[in-house]
């Protein structure tokens, strides 16, 4: 009887482990996986942010400030849709980096929005220019992961 009760235990035992190792995989998106994910997202930001008038002429702040401001909103939902999407342990530290020059890319945008709003052409071409270095290394962070948004 003992050696029934202890095998229906190590029968238990065996069975949790399976389950948390299965689990644990489950959970653990594939690189591959996650970058089809992460392409689904750029493609329906960017369909969205092709809807979007570019100032056509620098400027002109107040067309430069509609635009910004008509862009910001959706670049920083892309942002975070991205985000939400799970990573491999393998592509942390890239997205790490990655959502760091992104965010910091977005708060420039948002001082040369603002700078526009104020009619301060100077301080938006600033930010705007810092705006642009930061998106291109962001890029840059992007590719070598093996993305394009």
């Amino acid at each position: 009887m003992l050696l029934a009760a202890g095998g229906l235990t190590l029968v238990a035992a065996t069975v949790a482990v399976v389950v948390v190792v299965a689990s644990g995989r489950s959970a653990t998106m594939s690189p591959e996986r996650f970058l089809a994910q992460v392409h689904e997202v750029c493609t329906e930001y960017g369909e969205r942010l092709d809807t979007i008038e570019p100032p056509t002429d620098l400027t002109l702040a107040v067309d430069v400030h509609a635009s910004l401001a008509a862009a910001l909103p959706v670049l920083r939902e892309e942002a975070e849709a991205v985000r939400a999407i799970p990573p491999p342990p393998s592509l942390k530290q890239d997205l790490a980096e990655f959502f760091d020059l992104t965010d910091r890319s977005l708060v420039a945008l948002e001082a040369s929005m603002r700078a526009a709003g104020e009619l301060a052409l100077y301080p938006m071409a600033t930010a705007l220019w810092r705006f642009e270095d930061l998106r291109d290394q962001a890029k840059l962070v992007a590719t070598r992961i093996g993305f394009d948004c």
